[in-house]
């Protein structure tokens, strides 16, 4: 799956999520950071940790369940990164590390799924749930969350806009600090 589609999926549940600007932030930087591993392992990425499905669910139940602080923008972050892995399960499957092999629709692998009708219906219904997510977000809060989305759509690397997404996070949440 494309990350513009992983990071419109992230902005379809934003408003069952997220409460502040800074929670669809987290949001869409859990909906990139599995595609890092693409530093590490550029053929079959899919079967590094960060493609797990249980890892993530793991830590959104650990975060909801367990009071920390910052608890709920980990939580964010995890629904964001489980959000991609369900995109992904779509798309060739995840690995599962309690059932040891891929799960989800994995004959629908990319070769298949980029650029052929149900791919592009597929991208093009998330995202349309996308922009309904990003209306009722831009509606409530800040306009600077969809800038993330901007950067995806221009640069397209899940690595450059995670760095980004720290970036403007460090700055939204320390820069009142500072000041």
């Amino acid at each position: 799956m494309k990350l513009k589609t992983h990071l419109a999926s992230a902005l379809a549940v934003s408003p069952f999520i997220a409460y502040c600007e800074p929670h669809v932030r987290f949001l869409l930087m859990g909906a990139a950071f599995p595609d890092i591993d693409l530093l590490f392992k550029e053929k079959q990425h899919r079967l590094s940790l960060f493609h797990s499905i249980e890892i993530p669910f793991i830590g959104l139940l650990l975060f909801l369940l367990v009071p920390v602080r910052y608890g709920y923008l980990a939580a964010c972050f995890c629904a964001g990164w489980v959000v991609h892995l369900m995109g992904d399960m779509i798309q060739g499957g995840v690995r599962s590390l309690f059932l040891k092999r891929k799960v989800g629709f994995k004959k629908f692998y990319w070769d298949r799924y980029y650029n052929t009708p149900l791919g592009i219906f597929i991208d093009l219904f998330l995202l349309f749930l996308g922009f309904v997510g990003t209306f009722k977000v831009a509606s409530e809060w800040d306009i600077a969350v969809l800038i993330p989305v901007f950067i995806a759509f221009f640069f397209g690397s899940a690595q450059k806009v995670f760095f980004a997404l720290i970036g403007l996070t460090a700055i939204f949440l320390w820069l009142p600090v500072a000041i």
